[in-house]
């Protein structure tokens, strides 16, 4: 892959995250700008909340499981360690 390539991908890469960012925030100021531009970003908005708000649920479903896996596997070395 030659060096402008990777560039360029990187630099997608940075623009499509300060993007994405900016448009999870809630302050932003989408009435600004034309109802041409206006819609498919406020779409885009909603789907990247959807989807942040997915993940918090997912990574605190991860959490309690964790904690209860910890939990039994502390039960059973207790078991196997004590008389």
């Amino acid at each position: 892959m030659k060096f402008s390539t990777a560039l360029v991908i990187n630099l997608a890469a940075v623009a499509g995250y300060m993007a994405a960012r900016t448009l999870l925030e809630d302050d932003t100021d989408l009435e600004r700008l034309p109802n041409a531009a206006r819609h498919p970003l406020e779409h885009a908005r909603g789907r990247l909340q959807r989807a942040r708000t997915r993940a918090q649920h997912a990574l605190m479903e991860a959490r309690i499981e964790r904690t209860a896996a910890e939990r039994d596997l502390m039960a059973q070395y207790r078991s196997r360690t004590r008389p």
